[in-house]
């Protein structure tokens, strides 16, 4: 009579539950001597916060109970000694950031015990929150009016930051809204995207380029950058012809610039853009090998097989430059070349599947077909789009 062979999957799946108990049974007393190991170097926040997940692991342990008492009273009074501390120094951003751990604290101890009381601290990290508004409200208005009496766009930056910052601690706090909208629109830099050169080779492609562009630009944090749309430029007759071309020098680049009232004009040009593929590479192989057919009896095996792999690539190549429209110089310049490729992998074989190696019998990927050249090529534009638009965002920052 033959014997069952053994479910190993179920022996497996039975010791990883006896584990697993073995580790939640275990897990109080790790968090419990983590505990220990915070107090006794001082760190009474570190105490607190493993206690509560001794705690939450085994609520009658008294251990843990003990240590949370004597742990909490000291973490407590620390941020409120700092609090105070920055307060005195009119940090008020730092003494609500300790107000905020008080809180966090606070809700932690009470969520496994409710006999510990702590004093509620949300009056004062309300007056902090007043004050530091007041502060950043105080330190916009200066740098507003510093800015615009000097022209500076950094320091325009600087108070609308102050009045958003002011806002966060307390929303629409006297006039930050209005003031921030007019510190922004001094300090913001605007930037005319002009469709790249092509030589009429990848027309579908240059205006589209500028618009995505920009279009990826505005995905980021695009806060203080401004972008002018190819129809805002196309609406002004006297730049129609040069915004069709993309071709500017020094003179027409501060002309550009007062017409739209832009900081920077990007030029740029689409150097090639080749598509490579489908090709298609077949491999063949074969592997002799011992198969299992019952416990302790094994037979000779032979697999022969197939692989293919069909790929396609597109590369794009475009550069760019930027032109200072108050110089007319350029002030940076660059190149992307971004790829996009599409693999399709399958497999044949007869035999054996048991002496596939390891690499064939993964070899396939689920596809044996990939996308066409305009496809890839679509992508890889939209790729380099992406990578200018990164590349003006460090730049204008």
């Amino acid at each position: 009579m033959q014997k069952a062979i053994p479910d190993w999957s179920d022996k497996c799946l039975f010791l990883l539950l006896l584990i697993a108990i073995f580790m939640t049974a275990c897990a109080h007393r790790r968090f419990y001597e983590s505990a220990t190991v915070a107090f006794n170097s001082g760190d009474y926040d570190g105490a607190v916060y493993n206690s509560v997940e001794a705690l939450k692991n085994k609520p009658d342990y008294p251990e843990a109970i003990a240590l949370l008492r004597n742990s909490v009273t000291p973490a407590y009074e620390y941020h409120i000694r700092v609090a105070k501390r920055n307060e005195d120094a009119h940090d008020f951003d730092r003494a609500i950031a300790e107000y905020k751990s008080i809180e966090r604290l606070i809700e932690a101890v009470s969520s496994v015990r409710r006999d510990i009381i702590l004093d509620d601290v949300s009056e004062k990290k309300r007056i902090a929150s007043d004050n530091a508004a007041e502060a950043h409200y105080n330190r916009g208005r200066t740098l507003l009016q510093e800015g615009e009496e000097n022209h500076d766009r950094n320091k325009l930056i600087a108070a609308a930051i102050e009045f958003r910052t002011a806002q966060e601690f307390v929303p629409g706090y006297k006039y930050s809204q209005s003031l921030y909208e007019r510190a922004r629109k001094g300090g913001v830099t605007r930037i005319a995207v002009l469709p790249f050169q092509d030589a009429n080779v990848f027309t579908d492609y240059r205006g589209a380029l500028a618009d995505q562009i920009i279009a990826a630009a505005m995905k980021k944090n695009t806060e203080f950058i401004d972008f002018i749309t190819r129809e805002h430029l196309g609406k002004i007759e006297k730049e129609k012809a040069i915004y069709q071309l993309g071709i500017v020098d020094s003179k027409t680049a501060i002309e550009m610039g007062k017409a739209l009232g832009v900081h920077y004009i990007v030029t740029g040009k689409v150097i090639s853009a080749v598509i490579d593929g489908p090709k298609r590479t077949d491999a063949k192989g074969s592997n002799s090998c011992r198969v299992r057919e019952k416990k302790d009896q094994y037979r000779d095996g032979y697999a022969i097989w197939t692989t293919y792999e069909l790929k396609s690539t597109a590369v794009v190549s475009a550069s760019f430059q930027v032109i200072d429209v108050k110089t007319g110089q350029i002030i940076g310049a660059d190149t992307v070349r971004p790829e996009e490729t599409d693999v399709a992998r399958w497999k044949e074989f007869k035999g054996d599947e048991d002496c596939l190696p390891w690499e064939i019998r993964h070899f396939s990927n689920g596809k044996t077909t990939v996308d066409g050249g305009p496809v890839l090529q679509g992508r890889a534009f939209e790729k380099a789009s992406e990578e200018i638009a990164l590349k003006l965002l460090e730049r204008s920052k």
